[in-house]
């Protein structure tokens, strides 16, 4: 079955009330959305609003009527969420960014993450981005995410606990181990709510996914798919292909597939041993998860490892 993937191009941060309008934006019904967040008992009220940045077209999520200085324990969001009329996946995606972002806190304040008190992330607003984004990759049918390199931002930023430097304490917990850089204007790029929702449900962090996108008739955008199989499984995948796409028509060509008789040779490096194919026609090259092995134990570089296995089967085939 086909999946829906949703790449996150956070080229200037990410916070949780961008993900919500961003989302809506793509199609996520907004009146869904808004009765799933009234549905929490906040009181507070949601709307969406058509904008135009720098020329482009875009979605604004507002939240109004919220209260001041409200604190919450996870415990209480946590049921919260549960009591609210949200589908089982948006309530378990839901639940696990606040309790990633409870235990971000309870590291930082060096305390039990059930002591934790959320202070700008237990406000209604802060509750109505972290839902509301659940809700709307739910909506959507997301199925996998993907996140770019985040951009966190820089210089300083004013929080109930004062001022304090870009990335925020939580921010930079949450994303550790992530790729992240900081670029453009002194400001916070990257929330905490907006980290932990992708510190928490982003599969993998990194470049846009490879798909191959392709020119068809009449000069319109397409996306070109191929299928390797057996023969005898042509037809049950050419009806598969039918039922999970919008293709009215696929080609099928017969693939071969020639290759050189071809032997293993052991050879020893300085670091270790290292396995060497060499085929029929006097062709050799090192086996790269061997050398990958013997970088990784020893710290010497890849490319190191891999010109010594080079030298040691030259200098023994001499």
């Amino acid at each position: 079955m086909a999946k829906t993937l949703c790449y996150l191009d956070a080229f200037s941060g990410v916070s949780g009330d961008m993900l919500v309008g961003a989302l809506a934006d793509a199609g996520a019904d907004q009146g869904r959305l808004a009765a799933a967040l009234d549905s929490l008992g906040t009181g507070a009220a949601v709307s969406f609003e058509r904008v135009t940045r720098r020329g482009i077209a875009a979605t604004k999520f507002h939240v109004a009527g919220v209260e001041q200085k409200k604190h919450r324990h996870l415990s209480a969001i946590l049921k919260m969420i549960e009591g609210a009329a949200l589908s089982s996946r948006a309530k378990q995606n839901a639940a696990a960014v606040f309790q990633k972002l409870g235990e971000a806190e309870a590291a930082v304040h060096r305390m039990p993450v059930e002591k934790v008190h959320f202070h700008e992330v237990g406000a209604a607003d802060s509750i109505a981005d972290i839902v509301g984004t659940c809700v709307g990759f739910d909506l959507l049918g997301v199925d996998e995410i993907v996140c770019a390199p985040v951009n966190v931002g820089s210089g300083t930023v004013e929080t109930e606990h004062g001022l304090l430097p870009v990335p925020a304490p939580a921010t930079a917990a949450l994303l550790a181990g992530k790729p992240v850089y900081a670029r453009g204007p002194a400001v916070e790029l990257t929330t905490p709510t907006g980290a932990a929702v992708v510190a928490t449900l982003a599969a993998g962090f990194g470049a846009l996914p490879a798909l191959q996108p392709v020119e068809m008739k009449k000069g319109r955008p397409g996306v070109l798919l191929r299928v390797l199989a057996k023969p005898e499984d042509r037809e049950a995948l050419a009806q598969l292909i039918f039922a999970e796409t919008s293709t009215l028509g696929l080609r099928m060509y017969p693939a071969e597939r020639r290759v050189q008789p071809r032997h293993w040779v052991e050879v020893l490096t300085p670091h270790g041993k290292v396995r060497i194919k060499v085929s029929g026609a006097g062709g050799y090259a090192p086996e790269y998860e061997d050398c990958r092995r013997l970088a990784r134990e020893t710290g010497v570089a890849l490319k190191q490892i891999m010109a010594e296995a080079n030298f040691a089967y030259l200098k023994n085939s001499t």
